[in-house]
């Protein structure tokens, strides 16, 4: 194999070394629960007590007790959280979502025995589709469900929606089409409708609504389930301080009405939020915001005959489950933790009736619980552990001292004071049991985090080999000015045995029928990574003949005292991952340790220009001048905050204005946004100027295509501007028409960029010493500026300033380090190849940029709006929905990672190649020089995975593990995917450019 191929396949290598890591272990540490198919029945072997029991009068097999209501009615606001309902006397101000759904005041201050509204307590993650889960299984989600949210997959839990089906009741559906993607088949009469577009408020609500009228006027229905998606929309795209969040409110008052005046004494209506919103209608997280919503319950007939309480009650949403089974005398779903809300439940006008009934309800709902506590572990050897049988005992107690206190009476004599703490006794029990099982839920898989630890450590460990053949490579060309051949060990060998073991043990495994088995694939992919180690390592030891060579020592070697500062600014950076308080202020710290990296290139350029007889040989800009952009680029930095975006931690942050849709920007901060899109074509002509190809075709291309775009971008963020009235009059086309003209000028740019004939018209510009690395320089920077066309689109119109900033950055950054660094080479001081301090700098302003570009590393921070920039709100094509995401998410690490090969000195300085007389020498100095700079870029990229990985196995059993160092690490790891995709095509793209290059020039 030539040996530029054998560095290519190396370096994939290395990638597949991490991803291996990064997935075993997320698979060990993010488990799903496990999910157990059992059924409830109403067979079963409760023991019923016999007084209460007589009063059922009638109980077959099809109803575990009579029910009390025979059809229900399910009103889901999506996003309706509890301040949106309850009605506020103090209110002395305006405001866009308080006292709009007067209804359920009016009904709780003059029907108050028929109605209740309650706090109705959301478990995180609160994305809609683990929030209807839980709404019908009862059971509690985990982390990891979250990535399901648009990917739905059928429930095969029990749940009281099959428990209806199974006793053939009616169901009719309408609404968000995720509940037909969770129950397939179902429902008796089905009219879903897309839910993915945030920006489109109406599409859903009006479907309902024009299904809901007819319904509510049919008798043949026994559940009826309408979901809304109007207020969660509003949310998203405005907030909730926005007018269309009181139209949308509004509407709902008056849906509301129209279904209370048609309700019956036999029906029970349940009107709820599935989760709540943030200031900024977000959701997804577990602040109190996201996870409060509302719950109204309303029948026809007294539902109670209690008193309501002065202050509102809180139930959870898996309570639901119970209450609504047992209301319809169905069986408890199987997989429920909820506690059955007991106040609701009334056979009788006599007190003590009913709280013997209400007990008997509480003790079904404890048996249920107790089952399937037993039932999971058996499943599960170790789940809960000593608690399953402190849980199991206090059930038994429990059980015991109830026919204790019945048995020692006549019929029905217990106090009231007896009545109500038997009651306490099996609500204690139910909220111990699900506070147990939340805390436990997620179980971790040590053995499996333990390999995705040790394969992270493994690849660190042989990118540190490989970089040391590199180090010797160095020694080489500074002692000979020529490749030693020598050098280049069999490297191959180490993925060859990587491969040649995995395709291996995988026939293996599958021939001896063990793939199902759940630790064998991770086993199979450590074994083989730790195989290829051993190779990796044995042909190190043999090229070297060196045991102490396996660390690279070398890479510490020579540092000054920038260089150290430099160093361990990034060191800081990781132990940050160590310290919630930090990761929320994450923000602030990179920004500090960016401009810390500045001054410490600009105090090395001082130092090394020190020398006057260097300045008399480069052409270096003037120290003046450099000084001058080090403060410029701090300048910017200090800018950079008004583009962030707040975390919920952070209560002193204000939501900058400038993430808002372009409706929501005033007009100074929309020019802003229109002058930057601007500047993208200008900087383009005056690149093809000053290089001398406005002659060619390409040239030519670029001078006239590229304004198109920025006018297509204008317009497009203008029409966003126009009223919501307006904007509905537009045909659908007529909204994705100019993003999808911006989306293929660019590719056919690309394309015709990539092209063999566009490469050598370009390489020509290189002086022919400097092997056409001048014009990689070319093509890096109109990739850059091509792309920050669609990159501006998706961010949205506040945030398109943001690009500017980050190339600015990247221009300050590549211009000072690189004249320190270009005196360090002429006085025999620095390294023609790689400066891994020039990386690591490179790395950190990564991170930097991705908070520039609004981003934070949070769920409820992600833009989903993105993903209909060019594409119909019910476009069902989720790869390019996804991939929208991903772009606008990411944006920062695909440009720093396609321009990474800018490090590289020779494109900044052609006239160092004058030392090496050999073509061959230079060329595969230049392969070797682009293998370093991307794998050192993937060793400190993989650092950071690491220690993340690291901080949340240390702090799993943190308060705050779930809210913020796992986010993290998942943010982090998808980091690195991105980051090293786009450095492998950078690479791809450096690599074919030099090729063709060298073929044109010695054809």
């Amino acid at each position: 194999m030539h040996p530029k191929w054998n560095l290519a396949v190396t370096m994939i290598w290395l990638w597949l070394l991490y991803l291996a890591g990064i997935h075993i272990f997320t698979t060990g540490f993010l488990l799903r629960r496990m999910e157990i198919v059992n059924k409830s029945h109403c067979n079963h072997n409760f023991q019923f007590n016999p007084d209460v029991k007589d009063r059922y009068h009638v109980m077959d097999n099809k109803t575990c007790i009579p029910p009390q209501y025979h059809r229900a009615i399910f009103i889901i606001i999506d996003a309706l959280r509890f301040d949106f309902v309850k009605y506020d006397d103090t209110l002395n101000h305006a405001s866009f979502y308080k006292n709009k759904l007067k209804i359920i005041h009016e009904l709780i201050t003059t029907r108050s025995h028929q109605s209740r509204l309650y706090r109705f307590m959301a478990d995180p993650p609160t994305t809609t589709m683990q929030r209807i889960k839980g709404l019908t299984t009862g059971s509690l989600p985990t982390f990891v469900d979250a990535g399901s949210n648009f990917e739905t997959s059928q429930i095969t839990e029990d749940n009281f929606i099959h428990q209806c089906r199974k006793i053939n009741k009616t169901m009719v559906f309408m609404g968000d089409d995720t509940w037909e993607g969770l129950y397939p088949n179902v429902f008796n009469r089905s009219h879903p409708f897309p839910s993915f577009n945030v920006k489109d408020l109406h599409t859903v609500d009006n479907g309902v609504l024009r299904h809901l009228t007819p319904e509510m006027h049919r008798r043949d229905w026994d559940v009826l389930i309408a979901h809304f998606l109007g207020v969660d929309h509003c949310g998203h795209t405005y907030g909730p301080n926005h007018p269309e969040m009181t139209n949308k409110l509004l509407q709902m008052e008056h849906v509301l009405r129209k279904i209370i005046a048609n309700i019956d004494n036999d029906t029970i209506l349940f009107i709820m939020g599935d989760h709540g919103m943030t200031r900024t209608g977000d959701h997804g997280g577990d602040s109190d915001d996201e996870v409060t919503a509302a719950l109204f319950v309303y029948s026809g007939r007294p539902i109670t005959i209690d008193q309501p309480d002065q202050e509102w009650k809180t139930v959870s949403q898996v309570d639901l489950v119970p209450t609504v089974s047992l209301l319809l005398g169905q069986p408890i779903p199987f997989a429920s933790l909820g506690l059955v809300i007991d106040e609701l439940f009334e056979i009788s006008n006599n007190s003590k009736i009913n709280m013997y009934h209400r007990i008997e309800l509480l003790r079904m709902n404890a048996w249920q619980v107790n089952t399937y506590l037993k039932t999971y572990s058996q499943l599960a050897d170790d789940f809960l552990g000593p608690v399953a049988l402190q849980l199991e005992q206090q059930y038994t107690a429990l059980e015991a001292d109830y026919w204790n206190d019945v048995n020692r009476q006549q019929a029905m004599p217990l106090s009231k004071q007896q009545f109500m703490n038997i009651r306490q006794g099996y609500q204690n029990y139910l909220k111990n049991a699900r506070e147990h099982c939340a805390s436990v839920w997620a179980k971790f898989d040590m053995i499996t985090i333990g390999f995705g630890l040790l394969i992270l450590i493994m690849a660190i460990i042989s990118t540190l080999i490989i970089l040391q053949r590199q180090q010797k490579l160095q020694q080489s060309v500074a002692a000979k000015m020529e490749i030693d051949h020598t050098i280049n060990w069999n490297i191959k060998l180490a993925y060859e045995v990587w491969l040649l073991t995995l395709i291996t043990l995988i026939i293996i495994a599958y021939f001896t029928h063990l793939l199902h088995v759940s630790y064998i694939l991770s086993m199979i992919i450590f074994i083989a990574t730790l195989a290829s180690v051993i190779a990796c390592f044995y042909t190190h030891c043999q090229a070297n003949c060196n045991m102490n060579c396996i660390l690279p020592v070398n890479l510490l070697s020579s540092m000054d005292n920038q260089m150290i500062i430099i160093a361990s600014c990034y060191a800081f950076h990781l132990l940050c991952y160590f310290s919630n308080s930090f990761i929320i202020t994450e923000d602030s710290i990179t920004r500090f340790f960016v401009q810390t990296c500045a001054l410490m290139y600009t105090f090395k350029l001082i130092r090394n220009n020190a020398c006057s007889s260097l300045k008399k040989e480069i052409n270096l800009t003037t120290l003046g001048g450099n000084c001058l952009l080090t403060l410029a680029w701090m300048c910017s930095n200090r800018i950079a905050p008004i583009f962030y975006s707040c975390r919920e931690e952070q209560y002193w942050c204000t939501p900058s204005t400038l993430l808002n849709s372009p409706a929501g920007l005033s007009w100074p901060y929309k020019a802003i946004s229109f002058v930057s899109v601007l500047l993208v074509p200008i900087l383009i002509s005056l690149t093809v100027y000053s290089y001398n190809f406005n002659a060619t075709t390409y040239g030519k291309l670029l001078l006239w295509c590229t304004p198109v775009c920025s006018i297509c971008i204008i317009c497009y963020w203008l029409i966003l501007s126009l009223p919501e009235s307006t904007l509905k009059s537009f045909l659908p086309w007529q909204h994705v028409i100019l993003p999808r003209m911006v989306y293929a000028i660019v590719i056919i740019i690309l394309i015709a960029l990539f092209s063999k004939s566009t490469m050598k018209k370009i390489a020509k510009i290189s002086d022919n010493e400097s092997l056409g690395l001048t014009g990689l320089e070319v093509i890096t920077k109109l990739l850059l500026l091509l792309l920050s066309f669609p990159f501006m689109m998706l961010l949205g119109c506040g945030l398109a300033p943001s690009i500017l900033l980050c190339l600015f950055g990247i221009t300050c950054f590549l211009t000072i380090s690189h004249s320190s660094r270009l005196l360090s080479i002429r006085s025999n001081s620095g390294s023609l190849m790689s400066c891994w301090t020039q990386i690591l700098t490179w790395e950190m302003l990564c991170s930097q940029s991705y908070f520039v570009t609004g981003h934070q590393n949070t769920v409820v921070t992600i833009r989903w709006s993105a993903a209909f920039t060019g594409l119909h709100g019910d476009s069902n094509s989720y790869v390019l929905l996804g991939l929208l995401v991903v772009l606008n998410t990411f944006t920062a690490q695909i440009i720093f990672g396609l321009s990474v090969t800018l490090l590289m000195p020779m494109i900044q300085y052609p006239k160092l190649w004058g030392k090496y007389h050999q073509h061959k020498a230079r060329q595969m100095i230049s392969y070797n020089t682009l293998f370093e700079i991307v794998i050192y870029f993937f060793l400190f990229c993989g650092i950071k995975v690491f220690v993340s990985a690291l901080a949340a196995t240390v702090l799993r059993r943190h308060l705050m593990a779930w809210k913020i160092f796992v986010p993290r690490l998942l943010f982090e790891a998808a980091s690195f995917l991105t980051t090293s995709i786009s450095a492998l095509i950078g690479y791809l793209i450096a690599y074919r450019f030099i090729d063709i290059s060298d073929g044109d020039k010695h054809r």
